[in-house]
């Protein structure tokens, strides 16, 4: 199941005096502004004393002392209503792909542009025309070369090894997992400026 994500942070009730939250957008806000605010030295700090070249250096770890927790029921002990508080179900995910269509339409039509205001194209690239047919030939030729190999293999060894695929795997497709990695740090500098102005 994937978390559901909420512009309100639902409480759920818990056995004891603690509760929970639900919403992950507030724990992703709450753990930027901590890790932007807190320097390395707040949660462990090397201590170690100046040393021209060739001396040695005494070092020495030691931790936060004031390490906070938070009590979590277990799933199992979860209502029927707060799982679906707390999880996306399949008409959520029916809904998302809706309207990633809906979006996708706007863009090729014109209506939405990348400069506009609260808009954001990730997760319509499948849908898009311009970029359906080339993912799905990039998906094809990776798999066709995959399967090729695994045919000779095969063939000449009359067994198949894993390991040679999995790197055969990873030669095809290193550009687009490059892509991928550029993609999601591009996405991240978004999310925190986005959390950072809220």
């Amino acid at each position: 199941m994937i978390p559901r994500q909420q512009t309100q942070t639902p409480m759920l009730a818990m056995a004891g005096p603690s509760q929970i939250e639900c919403s992950p957008a507030s724990m992703v806000r709450e753990s930027v502004s901590k890790r932007l605010s807190m320097s390395s030295r707040d949660a462990c700090s090397l201590n170690g004393q100046n040393s021209t070249e060739g001396e040695k250096t005494a070092k020495s770890v030691s931790w936060y002392g004031k390490v906070k927790a938070r009590k979590y029921i277990h799933v199992g002990q979860y209502t029927n209503d707060e799982i679906k508080q707390c999880w996306y179900t399949n008409e959520d995910f029916r809904a998302f792909s809706q309207e990633a269509r809906v979006t996708a339409r706007l863009i090729e039509t014109g209506h939405l542009k990348s400069d506009t205001v609260n808009f954001c194209k990730r997760g319509t690239e499948r849908f898009l025309q311009a970029t359906a047919r080339q993912q799905q030939d990039i998906h094809d030729a990776v798999v066709g070369v995959v399967l090729g190999v695994q045919e000779m293999q095969r063939r000449t060894m009359g067994s198949c090894d894993p390991d040679v695929l999995a790197h055969v795997y990873e030669n095809v497709s290193s550009t687009s997992r490059f892509e991928a990695r550029e993609q999601g740090l591009d996405d991240e500098m978004d999310g925190v400026n986005i959390i950072m102005s809220n």
